[in-house]
């Protein structure tokens, strides 16, 4: 992959104002068509430059308006035709080995309302190549599983007058669905996912003027599963988890809350702190998708205010009683918001996702082929980690690995983490407490997610792992598998 994302925030340029830092290099990427695409670095900052230097006159007439419709579009160049944009990682083409099947799905969308926008200017885009298309990773995690690609810019002087009207979005969908083609062979149980995200995207390519009414022929069922069990050393159980389905009566709203938690403190301390913590999610938790209609609120920072609260309450409850003095919890969880019962199946369109984390508890999507971290632990560990001062596999066997820098109720404050993404489709979802993730390595839960044919068959697999290397701790997974289909 290129250089890292930037934060758009500190890298806009201003042609009223001087240039807070000036270039510090600049590299010719493409020359095209009297055009030129230049990669400009000011500081940690980088940019792209386009310009063209006698523009035809439909192209001179768009630009004014460009910024208007293409993300990522910055300041005109007001002395030249042209414009500079940052937050541009790298190209399609660099990203074809990344995109999975779920971050496809957006890129389609987005390409579609950009032929939108440039065929109501009487435009389109007369060839495809994706080394032409340029992406934008949103997400600032770094974590793989939370990847949120972003359809940037596309070769101005590739435009035309001329074009066939959202060929860009068909061109997009048959490359696509190549990529597609030689993952579905070792997909294993989610196979039929891929084979019906195919379906999907070659009817894009073959109408691609129609994505809006396909899209909503693309339907996904989650099966939820989960496990516990006490472990080979421990007496008493101090995770707990939560499955809960909710309806909106009246709205057409549901939401699924699945969380597991892990709790510690001594005199069965631990077992109050992860039961309470479940306890006070299930309330707040109901008040979640009351958000998601609120115009005067999100759902991230309600879900963000509701995890203080419940930490709050456990502290207090901790002070309370010498016999829970110091006790507290980890909390990883998914909340997910659609039309519909997703348990049958949901328009895909529908379905919005959230992810929450405190403490070393774990979410990851995993298949046959890889897993794809959807959250990073709050862990003296992990700090080294991200220093650069240990690497994954020394962090293994660390033997600090289980001291967390932040859990719910250990603290007055916590500053928990809560993202939106997108539900994986090609990978099951696994929430576990780390007495599987201390236990099972990377590549043996990947073979492990490769023999499965269901959620239940994963999650016993999982724990039975766990057991088998020591069971050392209390043992908690929850795994979603999603069953997606495409109407024909």
């Amino acid at each position: 992959m290129a250089e890292k994302p930037l934060n758009s925030a500190g890298d806009r340029t201003d042609p009223f104002l001087q240039s807070s830092a000036p270039p510090s290099s600049e590299e010719l990427l493409t020359e095209s068509g009297g055009a030129k695409l230049a990669r400009v670095r000011r500081g940690d900052h980088t940019q792209l430059r386009w310009t063209h230097g006698s523009p035809p006159d439909f192209l001179d007439d768009l630009l004014p308006g460009l910024p208007d419709f293409l993300p990522g579009c910055e300041d005109l160049l007001l002395r030249e035709f042209g414009y500079t944009a940052s937050d541009f990682d790298f190209t399609a083409g660099d990203a074809a080995s990344q995109l999975t099947a779920t971050e496809m799905l957006p890129l389609l969308a987005q390409a579609y309302e950009l032929c939108r926008q440039f065929g109501a200017r009487g435009l389109g885009v007369s060839a495809f190549e994706p080394e032409r298309l340029y992406l934008r990773n949103q997400d600032r995690s770094w974590l793989s599983g939370l990847n949120d690609f972003r359809l940037q810019f596309y070769h101005l002087e590739d435009l035309s007058p001329d074009a066939e009207p959202f060929a860009l979005t068909s061109k997009l969908a048959e490359w696509l669905l190549q990529i597609l083609s030689e993952r579905g062979r070792g997909a294993g149980s989610l196979a039929e996912n891929l084979d019906a995200i195919a379906a999907f995207v070659k009817a894009v390519a073959l109408a691609p003027s129609q994505f809006e009414s396909t899209v909503l022929r693309l339907r996904i069922a989650l099966e939820a599963t989960a496990r516990t069990d006490v472990g080979l050393k421990r007496d008493n159980n101090e995770d707990a988890y939560l499955l809960l389905n909710s309806r909106l009566e009246g709205a057409g709203e549901s939401s699924s809350l699945f969380a597991v938690a892990d709790g510690m403190g001594g005199h069965n301390a631990g077992e109050v702190a992860s039961s309470l913590c479940m306890e006070l999610l299930r309330f707040y938790s109901g008040l979640w998708p009351l958000a998601r209609s609120s115009r005067k609120r999100s759902v991230l920072p309600y879900i963000t205010r509701h995890l203080k609260a419940i930490s709050e309450e456990i502290y207090e409850s901790a002070a309370a009683s010498a016999e829970q003095a110091g006790m507290g919890t980890t909390l990883t969880g998914v909340f997910a918001t659609c039309h519909g019962d997703p348990r049958s199946g949901v328009p895909l369109v529908s379905l919005n996702n959230y992810i929450f984390h405190v403490g070393d508890s774990r979410a990851f999507a995993l298949n046959g082929a890889e897993l794809r971290p959807l959250t990073r632990d709050h862990s003296y560990v992990q700090q080294l980690i991200d220093s650069g001062a240990l690497t994954e596999d020394e962090a293994f066997e660390h033997p600090q690995r289980n001291v967390i820098s932040q859990g719910m109720g250990i603290a007055p404050e916590i500053n928990p983490d809560v993202a939106c993404f997108e539900m994986p489709l090609d990978a099951y979802t696994v929430i576990c407490s780390d007495g599987l993730s201390d236990l099972v390595r990377k590549p043996r839960l990947i073979e492990l997610a490769g023999e499965a044919e269901s959620a239940d068959t994963l999650a016993d697999a999982l724990v039975r792992e766990a057991l088998v290397e020591g069971g050392k701790d209390n043992i908690t997974v929850i795994v979603l598998k999603p069953r997606v289909t495409f109407e024909e």
